[in-house]
């Protein structure tokens, strides 16, 4: 197996990258969702959370490609769906979700601590440097069965950077020309 991706400096090897798509997710019985349909005019779809466990799949698929490389080891996520975001692999790497602000106080949802714990435990670390890409994004609307009708303005790509070691924040630093917050 061979990474997707060598980045190079001066000539030399710096990094092995490899990259990872999150499809976007089909709102269907046939996908998992149970979808009610009150009338004929509107729905609803519900399903049990499974971006932290797909986030978690790819970082494992990754962590085997790459695992044989010396040099540092780069995760591209490109998001192409709107059922998960960032949150969902800081979710999967940590196992929790801390939710709320100093003054409302806040939430620890540990819900995905089985999957950070699991087949994971030692290859979310093998990873020096994690990269999610949200593709751009049109408008939309969405209809809360309890709450007033939602406008949300087309938005642009979003990149993040997640470091997980010295060779992670170097590669950051040196070949992408930025300092992320650790």
């Amino acid at each position: 197996m061979t990474p997707d991706y060598e980045l190079l400096s001066r000539g030399a090897r710096v990094a092995v990258l490899e990259v990872k798509t999150l499809k976007a997710s089909v709102i269907s019985e046939a996908s998992g969702w149970t979808v009610e349909r009150p009338s004929a005019h509107s729905w609803s779809g519900t399903r049990k959370d499974n971006a932290p466990a797909r986030v978690a799949s790819h970082i494992h698929k990754a962590a085997k490609q790459l695992r044989r490389y010396a040099e540092p080891k780069v995760l591209v996520f490109v998001n192409e769906g709107t059922m998960a975001d960032v949150l969902d692999l800081e979710e999967a790497v940590t196992g929790h979700q801390t939710y709320g602000s100093e003054t409302s106080g806040y939430v620890i949802n540990t819900a995905s601590k089985r999957i950070a714990e699991g087949r994971i435990r030692e290859d979310r670390w093998l990873i020096d440097l994690y990269i999610w890409i949200d593709t751009a994004r049109g408008p939309r609307t969405v209809f809360p069965a309890n709450g007033p009708v939602e406008r949300h303005p087309a938005r642009p790509e979003a990149v993040w950077f997640r470091v997980t070691s010295d060779a992670g924040l170097t590669v950051t630093r040196e070949v992408f020309g930025c300092v992320p917050n650790r």
